[in-house]
């Protein structure tokens, strides 16, 4: 049987790429964004007694994206490709997703929203609270994954920072939120397409480069304080 359906609102954010997601929302601390759901429907009533909820499940369309493969290569497993239903790509056959996401305030018809990983006019299907005495099973086996909950902090250069903000103020080009996107997890991963590992150093450590459209951010990192310390960007 065949169903459609439609958006109820749209999300409204800065993050207008696929390269500026995260790969999950909890990556994204401190980045806000706001549903805008549809007038004339009653939403305003149906959004009464959310905001009592710290989280809220969203089920929505990956916009951006119109095919998909049965076999996938994850960011950080290495070893082999994995069948799709058993990871979270975002190309899938049916083009929808689930992200648990941090409620912040409903107003009205706005529903703002921080820790996410959708992208600007994201369609919103569906809203629902988590609960966590039924959505958190935090002893559940992963299967193939090995979690990697080391999260790097980035030091940033007061070249980088001129340059990153002129870029901002001039392009629209939020530099910074991407290289956080890009190596808050496994910055030395050269296997990822946007990572290149150098022959140079700096400071006696290996000089890592981003790519980012034509531009080049240069880094390294500090394994032992979990920080990644960008140079420049050209």
């Amino acid at each position: 049987m065949d169903m459609n359906i439609s958006p109820i609102g749209h999300l409204s954010c800065n993050k207008k790429e696929r390269y500026e997601a995260p790969r999950q929302g909890i990556h994204a601390k401190g980045t806000t964004g706001i549903i805008k759901l549809n007038p004339h429907q009653n939403f305003e009533q149906a959004v009464s007694d959310l905001e009592g909820f710290d989280r809220i499940w969203l089920i929505y369309g990956f916009h951006l994206n119109n095919w998909w493969k049965p076999l996938v290569s994850p960011p950080r497993f290495r070893e082999r490709k994995i069948g799709l239903f058993a990871t979270r790509s975002p190309f899938r056959p049916n083009q929808i997703g689930m992200s648990c996401v941090k409620l912040l305030k409903v107003d009205k018809l706005k529903i703002y929203i921080s820790e996410f990983d959708l992208l600007d006019q994201t369609p919103i299907y569906d809203i629902k609270p988590y609960i966590p005495y039924c959505d958190s099973f935090p002893d559940a086996s992963t299967g193939w994954l090995v979690p990697n909950n080391v999260l790097y902090d980035l030091v940033m250069t007061d070249i980088f920072k001129t340059k990153s903000d002129w870029l901002s103020e001039n392009c629209k080009f939020n530099v910074e939120n991407y290289a956080r996107v890009q190596l808050q997890v496994d910055p030395e991963n050269d296997e990822r397409r946007r990572i290149i590992k150098t022959d140079k150093t700096f400071e006696d450590k290996t000089v890592y480069t981003l790519n980012f459209r034509t531009w080049k951010i240069d880094y390294i990192t500090d394994k032992e304080n979990n920080k990644v310390h960008i140079i420049d960007i050209y």
